[in-house]
């Protein structure tokens, strides 16, 4: 698991944000930890004035406590995290036309998510 998921993990827990919203940001500063460094101008030029509940929930860093909460039911569960800055990250969602995807899936098992044919289960 790479070393900066709880930052990943915390921004998808942030309260008012759609993945849309998740992915802009991390598109914008690179990474999830940079958007956590980031103070309220700079997330509001990115999300807009109206995105006050989502500005608050990343200063406060209210989300990191859920967010270890996570990666240890993750490890004991043995489940895999991936952002959309990962090479094992689908493709096909990281596309453009594909604007409301999920920054962050998990997976268990050993998985090839790039493979030309996948069947992939939701639920």
């Amino acid at each position: 698991m790479r070393d900066d998921i709880r930052y990943y993990i915390a921004l998808a827990m942030s309260k008012g944000l759609s993945c849309k919203h998740q992915r802009a940001l991390i598109r914008h500063a690179k990474s999830a930890q940079a958007v956590f460094e980031m103070d309220a101008a700079q997330l509001a030029e990115i999300l807009g004035c109206k995105f006050q509940t989502a500005i608050k929930s990343i200063l406060d860093k209210e989300a990191f406590e859920a967010a270890d909460r996570e990666i240890d039911f993750l490890v004991r569960n043995k489940v895999e995290a991936l952002c959309m800055l990962d090479k094992e990250y689908p493709q096909r969602l990281n596309q453009e036309q594909c604007q409301d995807t999920p920054a962050l899936i998990y997976y268990t098992g050993h998985a090839d998510l790039n493979a030309k044919h996948v069947v992939s289960i939701v639920g």
